[in-house]
């Protein structure tokens, strides 16, 4: 497998697979969303006034449960999204500013590929 993307709010159900294998897919694909809800096996934080998440999703499956909100309580939540590329060229620019070894270089290094390989 190379990728896996999931998301209940965007299945459909023109997916390039024979109409036979569809109870298995389901089976499957029900046997994980029970696995991803699962306490033991997620990580869950309390998020609070002024907290920050940044999440590469690529590389890391996140989601929200439910939201109780009481009368008195204001809630925002602000979504942000950015070209990595654009990060890794800034990286590299103020890298070269600095004088210094870009870490993006390393990144792309044997050392990196041995590293993702533990």
């Amino acid at each position: 497998m190379k990728q896996l993307c999931y998301s209940d709010e965007f299945r459909h159900n023109d997916m390039p697979l024979e109409p036979k294998l569809m109870k298995f897919f389901y089976k499957a694909y029900f046997r994980y969303s029970q696995l991803l809800a699962d306490k033991k096996t997620s990580f869950r934080h309390k998020a609070k006034p002024g907290d920050i998440m940044t999440v590469n999703n690529h590389r890391i499956l996140h989601g929200r449960s439910e939201f109780k909100d009481r009368s008195n309580n204001v809630r925002l939540l602000e979504l942000g999204y950015f070209d990595l590329d654009c990060v890794y060229s800034k990286i590299q620019i103020l890298a070269e500013k600095q004088g210094v070894p870009s870490p993006i270089d390393w990144l792309s290094s044997d050392n990196f590929k041995q590293f993702q390989r533990m």
